[in-house]
Order: C-alpha cells, then sequence, then structure tokens
C-alpha cells in the first residue's frame, strides 16, 4: 500500500517492558523502560483520522545463539487519536508505504527509487529486519522535526505514597492495580532488586528505606503524594 496523508502531530507513551542480553543460551531477562511512538494522520481525501503506532521487543533468536528484537507496528483508521499530540508540527503531506512487514513514512516529494535511501525518512518500522534466523527488527523516529512540549515523555513516573499509617494509602493504590503495578513497602523487609518495574510505592511505617527515593530516581522521575 501506498498511500498520502497529513502529518499533523505525534506523541508518545513509555512503558516498562522486557530488555534481554546473553549469548549461546545463557540470556538474561529484565525490566527495561520502552516507548510506544503514535503518528496522527489525516487522509488526504476524506479527512478521516489514521494511527500508526511503532514499539520495539526483545528476545533470542530462534536456535538460542544470540540475542533478537523486533519493530511492531499497527496503521489504522480511527475515531480518535490514543494520546492528545505532544509533539507538533506544521500540517505536513507525507506518503505511507506499508508492506506485510514494514512501514515507512516520507516526505511527499522526497521519495527515492533507491530503497535504502531513508534520509527523507519520518518514520520507519520493520518487524524482523528481513532476517527470520536472527531478527534485527527496529523502529525509527525523527523527533528533530517536532516540537516537543513537556507532556512528551521522555522517562516513566513512579507515585510514591507517604503518610500516616490507616489514612487510605493502601486503599487508593488498591483502585489502581489493573492499571498500574504497586508496591507496598511493608510486604517485606527489604525492597525487591526489580523496583524500577513499579509504578505506585506505598511506603508503610513498618520498616525504614532511607534509600528508597534515591533508588527509585535512577530510572524514574518521582511524584511524592502525600497523604494527612
Amino acid at each position: 500500500m501506498t498511500a498520502k496523508f497529513l502529518l499533523i502531530g505525534a506523541s508518545n507513551t513509555l512503558y516498562m517492558g522486557i530488555g534481554c542480553r546473553g549469548h549461546n543460551c545463557d540470556f538474561e531477562y529484565y525490566d527495561k523502560q520502552m516507548e510506544k511512538v503514535y503518528l496522527h494522520l489525516l487522509d488526504v481525501d476524506t479527512k478521516d483520522k489514521h494511527e500508526l503506532v511503532m514499539w520495539g521487543s526483545e528476545g533470542q533468536c530462534g536456535s538460542g545463539w544470540t540475542t533478537a528484537s523486533w519493530g511492531h507496528f499497527t496503521f489504522d483508521k480511527v475515531d480518535s487519536f490514543t494520546n492528545p499530540p505532544s509533539m507538533f508540527i506544521e500540517p505536513t503531506m507525507v506518503v505511507v508505504e506499508k508492506n506485510e512487514d514494514s512501514i515507512e513514512v516520507l516526505l511527499d516529494g522526497f521519495v527515492s527509487d533507491d530503497k535504502d535511501d531513508h534520509s527523507n525518512t519520518i518514520a520507519y518500522c520493520n518487524y524482523c529486519g528481513c532476517d527470520d534466523y536472527y531478527p534485527n527488527g527496529w523502529y525509527t523516529f525523527n523527533k528533530d522535526l517536532f516540537t516537543v512540549s513537556p507532556r512528551a515523555v521522555d522517562r516513566m513516573k513512579v507515585y510514591v505514597f507517604k503518610g500516616p499509617s490507616a489514612i487510605g494509602k493502601s486503599y487508593l493504590a488498591s483502585q489502581f492495580k489493573d492499571t498500574f503495578k504497586v508496591y507496598e513497602t511493608d510486604s517485606s523487609k527489604e525492597l525487591p532488586t526489580n523496583l524500577s518495574a513499579y509504578d505506585v510505592v506505598v511506603v508503610g511505617n513498618k520498616y525504614e528505606f532511607p534509600e528508597l527515593i534515591e533508588l527509585l530516581k535512577t530510572n524514574r522521575d518521582v511524584v511524592n503524594v502525600n497523604f494527612s
């Protein structure tokens, strides 16, 4: 499929995915901050909204010899965009070239006959890098073409609930468990090794962890929520 669209903006979200490192059947999987990018487009003729979503994943190749990566995308007509725009651009005519395993968004008028020329590419995603045996898929997004607002996300946030006991911290956090990963410090004398995987941390008064905030700041922006 090749078609023209009007690019009107973009947005992103961050999430805790799974990274992979290692070699020759000796691999380690770990929590890794990952990003989804959303491009907001309008059909030139109908003005219908279309959204391109791109993200990546990691794992190991089929033989277990080395790590592997994949680029994923969806490109659909939508009633409304998933997120409000947080990256702005003057409405720009683009060409979308979509194949079974890849998609590319290029500046209109700069489409090259050379399939390896991506100098005018705004976004590109390839599922496996054309190698099913040693997948090395990826996606790219030229953020430099956009004006980025403060709503664009660079780091994930962690919400730290603090306050006296029996005031409702745990109850409120439990209401988010279908959406966020919640950890309560009263559950153990030691902090978990995967602390960065949690979106909400409820600080109880049973144990003291003076290093907690500094540990959280390593991978996330800390938002303190004080109960009184």
